[in-house]
């Protein structure tokens, strides 16, 4: 994926600045786009607070480095981050910030779908088609009997096995709600429903993949690759693109909203001039 110019030579403070813009036209677009829709499920999911809450998230990037230059009056950027002043204070940020881009992703990959929210559902996806049910409990509670009388499984194993069955067989027959999507949900289905050209589809996955495992810092007990400070640059300046790219993509209201807009007046214009003063 090509980023924009401004996008490719911006440093750390630059694109923040960035994508504290974008993330504030995306949503005013998004306001627009729900309160067209007049569909009431869409504006729920897409409300106010929702959606100033993908605001805050977004805004939280910039915190662990103003907190930095605060403490810091020489603060420098390249200096005092990039690998040459390795303190666990810069560690515990950069940790922050990848937390904070992965749940910015996951919020902004969310809200793109629920302006399209009946084409999602509509889509069928996670859903297994041509799928016999009850053919399928049948045998597999034939299985689990078995296994109790061998004495393979106890009974307390037997009813955990058949309730994680029984939920697991039950998502399988119908679409997951939108809420409910994990960024590696959403990454998939942004990838197997072809959302991204043909082109970029492969690398923009790969993009995604790499911010949702350095989310994954938090897990103290597992080992895990914590992208460094020119890795999590790379990645603002992917995620400013892709909110560029969504918002390129949402449908286009201002004409309906200015119809709107000149249907009101002419109607109060109406009114008013029929209006009798004594």
């Amino acid at each position: 994926m090509r980023y924009a110019l401004d996008f490719q030579k911006a440093n750390l403070t630059e694109i923040l600045k960035d994508i504290n813009e974008i993330s504030n036209k995306f949503v005013n677009e998004i306001e627009k786009v729900s309160y067209v829709s007049g569909d009431e499920e869409i504006q729920q999911l897409l409300s106010e607070n929702s959606l100033n809450q993908f605001l805050a998230i977004t805004y939280s990037l910039n915190i662990p480095i103003n907190e930095a230059k605060i403490n810091n009056s020489d603060f420098e950027e390249l200096g005092q981050l990039f690998g040459f002043d390795d303190t666990l204070e810069n560690k515990a940020r950069l940790m922050q910030m990848w937390i904070s881009l992965g749940s910015a992703l996951e919020s902004l990959l969310q809200i793109f779908l629920g302006v399209y929210l009946r084409d999602y559902e509509n889509s069928g996806w996670g859903k297994w088609d041509n799928f016999k049910l009850d053919e399928t409990k049948e045998d597999l509670l034939k299985t689990l009997n078995e296994l109790k009388e061998k004495e393979i499984i106890t009974q307390k194993q037997k009813d955990t096995f058949k309730r994680d069955i029984k939920e697991y067989l039950k998502s399988k027959q119908e679409t997951k709600h939108l809420t409910d999507l994990t960024l590696g949900n959403l990454i998939n289905f942004y990838h197997s429903n072809n959302l991204w050209s043909e082109k970029d589809a492969s690398e923009i996955r790969d993009k995604m993949d790499f911010i949702r495992e350095s989310r994954n810092c938090v897990h103290s007990f597992k080992e895990r690759y914590v992208g460094n400070w020119e890795e999590l640059l790379d990645s603002l300046r992917f995620f400013a693109q892709v909110m560029l790219e969504l918002l390129g993509r949402l449908p286009d209201v201002d004409d309906m909203l200015q119809y709107e807009m000149e249907l009101k007046a002419e109607i109060e214009r109406e009114y008013y001039s029929n209006y009798d003063y004594y």
